[in-house]
């Protein structure tokens, strides 16, 4: 665990930073390439090809066991990648926000390097959405990771864990369950620390100012120059640029991006063929024959079937429409409660927030598998089972990820100038703070 935890870190900080510094350019798509494999396939394949080539082709590694250090590099390299995908989707989005901030291009017009901008600048202040989501991490590495050590028979929580389940040992489930709740509010406590998330905010060094008295400024010579009219400017100062917002700025990098183009492209298509396609070959998804049963692809069955003889093309698009609902269902519920959640705690602070994210800490300490399994006892298995488990603990991630930004925004001028014209809170929420932390809701949806 810990060898995966500083292997996903390390990694997922560099490539979102390099990412960031070439976006639109080869190394930022190669990076990106990277994170989508890393996320869209789960760790039980990685873990089986690492077996395959760097074991039984090479010979590199052993294949299982715990018996050294040389054991736990393939489990590590497994465990990391999904993590690496995630830190770097984050930090190039967050990176890339930094990038575009005013102190940064007068950093860059001081002609500070490139190599002390981002150590003292973005780094500093791209972060955070990485420290925010290394608590949940560290107790879910240590928790054990349940088919990993089963892959790699590793003798670790994850394994007992399920082996507890399977046999019914209650009183086991129950420790374990206890252990890693405990484990997760514990990290997540450390991680929430004032002096953590303050030691990741500093926008820039501040500079000493020169405080004049009110005789003083009085006596500063003002010339009829300085109150020029707005048509005696030089051409130079005028703004050619229309001004746009934030979904007009977003639209017009859209349609620049070819690759996102065909990814949209390539999404809709699925959409429809998850919609129309199991009625294409008029055979039902649990229409049994075993008579054809583990037929190859042919003009009746597209895709062959199963050992039941039932078609599989059917079974795919069906499947492929139960994956969408469930992932719509859950960017709804992290967008309606966690981005709203997380927002309210981050603005009204003090109290507010300490209550609202020990009630987070402990519904997400609550283990998935074990949920889901409770849930299926009272209603049922089926979809409805884990759209229920998803909204009662789904959006607790997204909570985190969003108290994280609005903690670094809400002492900006322009929320202090809201709060003075006497904005009501709620709108300071909708209209400043959660926009501008759009960047990292997208990227944290995406994953759903």
């Amino acid at each position: 665990g810990a060898e995966a935890i500083a292997i996903g870190v390390i990694s997922g900080i560099i490539l979102g930073i390099v990412a960031a510094l070439n976006r639109g350019k080869w190394l930022d798509y190669l990076v990106m390439f990277i994170a989508v494999v890393g996320i869209a396939v789960p760790n039980f394949v990685l873990a089986s090809c690492f077996q395959y080539f760097l074991t039984i082709r090479f010979h590199l590694f052993p294949t299982t066991g715990w018996e050294g250090f040389s054991y736990t590099v393939l489990p590590a390299l497994a465990l990391s990648f999904n993590s690496t995908a995630k830190y770097a989707r984050y930090m190039r989005a967050n990176c890339l926000d930094v990038l575009n901030q005013d102190y940064i291009i007068t950093a860059k017009s001081k002609g500070m390097s490139k190599f002390r901008l981002i150590r003292k600048h973005v780094l500093k202040n791209s972060i955070l959405p990485i420290i925010t989501l290394l608590g949940p991490q560290i107790a879910l590495m240590f928790g054990g990771a349940f088919v990993i050590e089963r892959i790699f028979a590793i003798p670790g929580l994850g394994s007992y864990f399920v082996s507890s389940v399977t046999d019914r040992d209650y009183t086991m489930v129950m420790g374990q369950t206890i252990f890693i709740a405990a484990l997760y509010i514990l990290s997540v406590l450390i991680v929430d620390m004032d002096s953590l998330i303050r030691g990741s905010v500093y926008p820039r060094e501040e500079e000493e100012m020169e405080i004049k008295t009110i005789e003083e400024l009085a006596c500063i010579p003002v010339e009829n120059d300085d109150f020029a009219a707005a048509s005696d400017q030089d051409e130079g100062d005028v703004i050619l640029r229309p001004s746009l917002n934030y979904w007009q700025d977003a639209w017009r990098r859209l349609r620049k991006n070819p690759v996102a183009i065909l990814a949209i492209v390539m999404l809709a298509a699925l959409a429809v063929m998850c919609v129309v396609g199991p009625g294409m070959t008029g055979y039902d998804y649990d229409a049994v024959s075993l008579s054809e049963k583990n037929a190859l692809p042919s003009s009746d069955h597209w895709f062959g079937t199963d050992k039941m003889g039932r078609d599989l093309f059917t079974r795919v698009w069906i499947g492929g429409r139960i994956s969408m609902i469930l992932g719509i269902a859950g960017a709804a519920i992290d967008m309606l409660i966690g981005v709203v959640y997380g927002g309210v705690a981050a603005y009204f602070g003090g109290k507010t927030d300490a209550i609202m994210m020990r009630i987070v800490e402990i519904l997400a300490s609550i283990p998935y598998l074990l949920l889901v399994v409770l849930v299926s006892l009272i209603v049922g298995k089926g979809v409805g089972s884990l759209l229920i488990a998803m909204c009662l603990t789904g959006w607790c991630h997204m909570a985190r990820l969003v108290r994280g930004q609005v903690l670094q925004l809400k002492d900006q001028e322009y929320l202090l100038a809201a709060k003075a014209l006497g904005t009501p809170w709620y709108k300071v929420i909708f209209r400043h703070l959660i926009p501008n932390t759009l960047g990292v809701v997208i990227v944290a949806v995406t994953f759903d």
